[in-house]
């Protein structure tokens, strides 16, 4: 970021002066990803100019970082014999995604200008949703046969793996190219050439398929620790190999939408400047539920207002106990999907994290609630007899209380549900113990009221 924010305005000075041996000797300096990284932040028109100066092997790598309205931008204005080479040399993921993205007119133009190879990568890959094992996988693996001696798997590495995407992991396959282990590089050129590949390689290969969840994809390779994850087909032959950079923006982007979710938006508006219209369009179904909420609490304080004429004060409470309990909520409602999504927590843990989470929501309305009765008792003394100072206890202690229990088990529910447990973090979570607490904190008020007569 910052060699770009020190570069652009320089490179754009660069480009209207047409000045383009200078561009070249930086371009030629620079790494692929700043390069795109500078593009990104281009108009339109110097996009395509810059990137028509970057030297033919470098531009593929850029071009394979840029997002997919670059890559068509981009592709669109370029001769068709470079439009040809760039589709034909990049990445299978990067194109398979890019693909995704066009219109059924404009993949037929494009698969007209590329190889059957290419064509039949794009098809493999495309096949499958972009959230899933196979979406993410690449076809660039290295591959040798069980029945090799490491003498020709070594030949065969060399003839075949120049442009796979990492070699550190070879994957071993039978005839008929189902996964059976995996040798690492350096077990290989250090063996001896005359052994069997079957002698040498790891039998316990860890493997997913290909319609795994990528968020599971990241938890195993995070689990296992792995830089790259074969991926299989119900038969376990070998379709595809998924690599740590491709996990990285799976976690980014599952990080960030889960953010989205809690404050009750979608991943679009936080990636994306939107326009004020379209921003409060994806904002608003996430409301309803808190709109909804929040009405039946104004009903709950209505049907209260004998009790609130007697003692008025009692409504200066009720905002600090709701926010109290709503943020205690939010805390155990937080703890718990973040446990849920990286395994720390499990779905049989629910009693055990429960009991906890309750326990520490009601020390921490103990502890508030004595505080809140103590600033009562000493800015209104016994005006309200003991009325006003015990609601206010009873009410904060009832509030963090509550709102533990709901945080805690509204995730586990929507898993069950088969729902993001994300999304318990926002209204569900808030709105409810508004309501419970404020219904809670005015019953004690009424009773002691009629209690003491």
């Amino acid at each position: 970021m910052k060699t770009m924010l020190i570069l652009l305005p320089d490179i754009r000075e660069l480009i209207q002066a047409e000045r383009n041996e200078e561009l070249i000797d930086i371009l030629d300096d620079l790494h692929p990803v700043d390069i795109a990284e500078i593009i990104s932040e281009l108009p339109a028109d110097e996009k395509v100019k810059l990137f028509k100066l970057i030297r033919k092997e470098k531009a593929i790598e850029v071009f394979d970082e840029l997002d997919e309205n670059d890559q068509i931008l981009i592709l669109e204005q370029l001769p068709i014999e470079d439009r040809a080479f760039i589709l034909n040399e990049m990445s299978p993921d990067e194109r398979a995604d890019l693909f995704e993205e066009l219109t059924v007119d404009k993949s037929q133009e494009y698969e007209a200008l590329m190889t059957e190879e290419a064509r039949r990568e794009v098809e493999i890959l495309t096949a499958y949703p972009s959230e899933t094992a196979g979406g993410l996988m690449t076809t660039e693996f290295a591959s040798v046969v069980e029945s090799m001696t490491v003498g020709e798997a070594i030949e065969f590495l060399r003839m075949t793996a120049p442009d796979k995407e990492t070699i550190y992991s070879i994957y071993v396959t039978s005839e008929k190219g189902v996964l059976v282990g995996v040798v690492q590089l350096k077990d290989l050129i250090l063996s001896d050439p005359k052994r069997k590949i079957s002698d040498i390689m790891d039998e316990k290969v860890i493997s997913v398929e290909v319609d795994t969840d990528q968020e599971e994809v990241a938890s195993i390779m995070k689990k296992y620790n792995l830089t790259v994850i074969p991926v299989v087909d119900k038969y376990r032959k070998l379709m595809g190999i998924i690599t740590v950079d491709d996990i990285i923006d799976v976690i980014h982007e599952e990080a960030s939408e889960d953010i989205a979710k809690m404050v009750g938006t979608q991943l679009e508006d936080i990636e994306t400047l939107l326009s004020p219209l379209k921003s409060a369009r994806l904002r608003m179904p996430w409301l309803i539920l808190t709109y909804i909420g929040e009405i039946i609490v104004s009903f709950i304080v209505k049907y209260f207002e004998p009790t609130l004429q007697q003692i008025i004060a009692l409504a200066s409470y009720m905002p600090l106990i709701a926010a109290m309990g709503g943020n205690v909520g939010t805390q155990a409602s937080t703890i718990c999907v973040r446990g849920l999504a990286t395994g720390s927590i499990k779905m049989n843990d629910l009693k055990k994290v429960l009991v906890k989470e309750t326990l520490a929501g009601s020390i921490m309305g103990l502890v508030y609630g004595f505080v809140l009765a103590t600033i009562t008792l000493l800015v209104y003394g016994l005006k309200y007899s003991f009325v006003l100072p015990v609601s206010a206890f009873v009410g904060c202690l009832a509030s963090m209380t509550f709102s533990s229990i709901m945080g805690t088990i509204e995730p586990f529910v929507l898993i069950k549900l088969k729902r993001d447990p994300a999304t318990a973090v926002g209204p569900l979570v808030s709105t409810g113990t508004d309501m419970l607490s404020s219904a809670t904190y005015l019953t004690i008020a009424t009773l002691l009221l009629k209690l003491l007569g």
